[in-house]
């Protein structure tokens, strides 16, 4: 497991890497607000609400503040339920038994609530609207995703919109011809949750239709496509993207930078090391990142120069992206970058030389060894364990005496 994959699985990624332009798709789009791994779904096996349930949520929503709901309606369908904070993560004097916590995990079978949450898909209010599609799209029942396609076919473009955020969250691939076409209605709103929902979906049939988008005025519509893009990881997309690396816009050249990186095709990379001479530290930043998820060798000549920057942040993502990429050529750089000012830098180029694993970075480690700084001292351990050296044993045991 890679060091990015366990971040992953800390659920830390939801907000890293592209959090910039996901935001900005979040505030105007409105998608749902979940967790990008769907091993994590637990709904698949738990009853969902009953109709009381619904009725007394659905109230509750209707009620309260506009803030309040919306922060509320972010949580549903993600870990509703969950029982690995219970003891320790609620006050003890709590009210709430967790019965209608633990329900709305669950997939929504009650026909009387599922009658609720259709209905609820047509109401003035936004943050419940959007609720009722959360719901019903986090069932994953034909009976659940019936209203959600009436509701896409609607007339009434807010019901549209509804229908598609649902949509996208049941991932319904028989959907995806109706939400490839809805990338040109006429409200840019529906075109936006349309482009999101072909992202969640995930099918490959979506590179043509969002490609076109991209070409789009509207500047959100294009950065929906262009997460969507990123989310489907198909090569095809690579051609349409890269030449967003020099759109005028920051946050589309952000946005295209990262979905580059997600698909991960060698195709991409002249455009990203280009990139990496931009003047803004962010689009660099993002450029390295990217360069380091494809891990192509082709990339490290340019990436090298970077661990002589004079960000600190730049010389630690490249030392990074390099122990990705794996090649023999940044053994030198990395070397040099394991004597920098910065500790966390020093401690990312002497992870990187483990990963590359080349007995040439012997030295580099073993000078590590005596660092100032315990974390380095640390990786150098770990990366002799990775090295095929004779003297690795010997230092390993004078390891052990360290403090």
């Amino acid at each position: 497991m890679s060091k990015y994959q366990k971040v992953l699985v800390a659920g830390v990624l939801v907000v890293g890497g592209g959090a910039l332009y996901a935001q900005s798709i979040q505030v105007r789009v409105n998608p749902n607000i979940r967790i990008n791994a769907s091993s994590f779904r637990t709904s698949d096996d738990r009853p969902g609400p009953d109709s009381a349930q619904v009725a007394t949520m659905f109230a509750a929503l209707e009620r309260s503040d506009p803030a309040i709901c919306e922060m509320t309606v972010d949580m549903l369908g993600n870990w509703w339920g969950g029982s690995s904070e219970r003891s320790v993560g609620r006050l003890s004097d709590v009210r709430d038994d967790g019965a209608l916590r633990n329900a709305f995990g669950g997939r929504v079978t009650d026909p009387a609530a599922i009658r609720t949450l259709s209905a609820s898909l047509s109401t003035d209010n936004p943050c419940v609207r959007r609720a009722a599609a959360r719901v019903l799209g986090h069932s994953h029942s034909p009976e659940t995703l019936a209203p959600l396609r009436s509701a896409f076919r609607s007339g009434n473009s807010r019901l549209r919109e509804a229908g598609a955020m649902g949509l996208g969250m049941a991932e319904d691939l028989e959907s995806h011809d109706a939400l490839a076409e809805a990338l040109r209605d006429d409200d840019l709103a529906v075109a936006r949750m349309s482009a999101w929902a072909l992202g969640e979906i995930e099918d490959g049939r979506s590179v043509e239709p969002l490609s076109r988008a991209l070409r789009s005025n509207d500047r959100d519509l294009r950065l929906a496509a262009i997460w969507a893009l990123g989310m489907i990881e198909d090569g095809r997309a690579v051609e349409p993207l890269v030449p967003l690396l020099r759109d005028g816009d920051a946050t589309v050249r952000l946005a295209a930078i990262d979905a580059l990186g997600e698909i991960e095709d060698e195709r991409a990379v002249d455009g990203l090391v280009n990139v990496l001479k931009a003047n803004d530290t962010a689009t660099r930043l993002a450029a390295v990142r990217a360069l380091g998820q494809i891990e192509s060798v082709n990339s490290v000549s340019g990436l090298m120069p970077l661990l002589e920057d004079r960000n600190e942040e730049l010389r630690f993502e490249t030392a990074e992206a390099l122990g990705q990429i794996e090649d023999g050529r940044a053994v030198d750089g990395l070397a040099r970058a394991a004597r920098d000012e910065s500790p966390r830098v020093r401690r990312a180029a002497i992870e990187a030389l483990g990963e590359i694993e080349d007995n040439r970075a012997g030295s580099a480690i073993a000078q590590a060894l005596s660092d100032r700084d315990v974390e380095v001292r640390r990786a150098a351990v770990d990366a002799l364990s990775q090295i095929d050296l004779e003297s690795a044993p010997r230092q390993l045991l004078d390891a052990l005496k360290d403090q």
